[in-house]
């Protein structure tokens, strides 16, 4: 919070200004001794800086209720002990009974006459169970890269049913986390009743791998996607494990004359799982293919938008027109960095922090870190592109509270930022004699040390906006 009479930012759960020595207005509710953030009335951990609050106070109206349930508990036992019409348990004595052996009398034995054989039943066929009705409509979740084209190849539909199903209008945006409403293509109605019927596929069982997908594995098998959730029973085409066993139907049998077949892929395409750090471009490179012929196969608007286990189809360049017997080494995907993303976990995408509240960016752990490895942590104004950051730090902790020249004035509005976390390796020049163990960086006022040279050993976790004050 700051000081009323002199507006410098204050620390923790003071009491007196440490710059004025006025009197601070004591904040209402629970508060954290060490960071002075909110905390619940019953947490014993602050959320913020993770300090120990002990254990909270039990409130007196909880004592009094626990003697109250264990009175009305005594009372129902005493009262069914002093009840005089309850029954009493009576003594039964035991009749001892004299058991007298006594030899049986001899039986007459006869031959057992042999029966004539049972004749066995033939078997009768058991007419087929009925098929099960393929649901109408489906609903999906927006996840970031999805699109409305995407959307209508993976369920085989098209992009104007959706709209229709989820009431979007012509040009809508679609929003991550969105529900949209999905219509499945009924079965086909051309045939007569009566007429002859189409030979079914026979179903088979098939082990989710990773990285697959519906729609992979329905392009695999030569089905849809809707087939796949109709016959396994899925409402969601976007939550597969690895290990789970679908129900896959098989090739259906030619029924005479030839049918029209879907033309082959070539013989040298490949499927190649996205792995963390590749792109569209260095995929094409690495196999030599073209960019655009990977886009128009795969069904790719947007090439920056590539999931990490997704699966594409990859066609090598042209081949040379001499055959060759000697068939060449698989290329080895480019390895991915060496460490994974920093996930951003404090605060909340958008969330508004009080003017008078320190500003407390955290984010998951990749694990132990080398001697000059670091999180680079970036602050930008979210609501000017391209600017410069307005602050930049290395740390070896994974929370940072934002510096005090980035609050917002007293009287002015909020101030929004835009902040990414990375992993990255940089050795730190000596520290001035005199001078601390700090980490390097520095903010728009220029405190601090500048950057060494860096490389980036991860890439950038998701963006996140904040708010300061308003």
């Amino acid at each position: 919070m700051r000081c009323p009479e002199c507006r410098q930012p204050v620390e923790g759960a003071q009491t007196t200004c440490p710059h004025c020595g006025a009197a601070l207005p004591r904040p209402k509710g629970r508060r954290c001794p060490t960071c002075g953030a909110p905390v619940s009335r019953r947490a014993e951990r602050c959320f913020l800086c993770g300090a120990d609050l002990g254990p909270a106070p039990r409130p007196a109206w909880r004592w009094l209720a626990d003697l109250l349930v264990v009175a009305v508990v005594a009372g129902i036992v005493a009262a069914w002990y002093l009840l005089p019409g309850r029954p009493r348990e009576v003594p039964v004595a035991l009749a001892t009974a004299t058991i007298t052996a006594t030899r049986p009398p001899p039986t007459a034995t006869h031959t057992p006459t042999p029966l004539p054989p049972t004749p066995t039943p033939l078997p009768t066929s058991t007419p087929p169970l009925p098929a099960t009705p393929r649901p109408a409509v489906v609903t999906h979740r927006v996840e970031p890269g999805d699109t409305l084209y995407e959307l209508a190849q993976r369920y085989g539909v098209s992009v104007a049913a959706i709209q229709k199903a989820s009431g979007l209008a012509e040009g809508d945006l679609l929003r991550v986390g969105q529900v949209l409403t999905i219509p499945l293509a009924g079965p086909s109605e051309g045939g007569a009743v009566g007429g002859p019927s189409t030979p079914t596929a026979t179903p088979h069982t098939y082990v989710v791998q990773a990285g697959d997908s519906l729609s992979s594995i329905a392009a695999r098998f030569g089905t849809t996607v809707a087939d796949l959730m109709a016959l396994n029973g899925l409402k969601s085409a976007d939550f597969l494990r690895a290990g789970q066993e679908l129900v896959v139907p098989g090739p259906p049998p030619t029924p005479g004359p030839a049918t029209d077949t879907p033309t082959p892929l070539p013989t040298d395409a490949r499927i190649y799982v996205v792995q963390p750090g590749d792109t569209l471009l260095s995929i094409a490179q690495d196999y030599g293919a073209s960019m655009q012929v990977l886009m128009a196969v795969n069904h790719i608007e947007d090439p920056s938008l590539l999931r990490v286990g997704q699966e594409l189809i990859i066609i090598p360049g042209t081949p040379t027109p001499e055959p060759t017997d000697t068939p060449l080494p698989p290329p080895t995907a480019t390895p991915g960095p060496p460490f994974p993303a920093p996930a951003p976990l404090w605060p909340p995408d958008g969330a508004a922090v009080a003017a008078d509240m320190p500003a407390l960016l955290s984010w998951t752990s990749v694990g132990l870190l080398a001697e000059d490895q670091w999180y680079l942590v970036r602050v930008w104004p979210a609501d000017t592109v391209g600017a410069e950051p307005v602050a930049e730090v290395l740390l070896k902790e994974t929370s940072w509270h934002l510096p005090p020249t980035l609050a917002p004035e007293p009287g002015k509005p909020a101030r929004r930022y835009r902040w990414e976390v990375w992993v990255v390796q940089a050795v730190l020049p000596p520290e001035p004699e005199g001078g601390g163990m700090g980490a390097a960086g520095a903010d728009a006022g220029g405190a601090g040390r500048p950057l060494p040279p860096l490389t980036y050993l991860s890439a950038p976790g998701p963006s996140r906006v904040l708010v300061w004050g308003g």
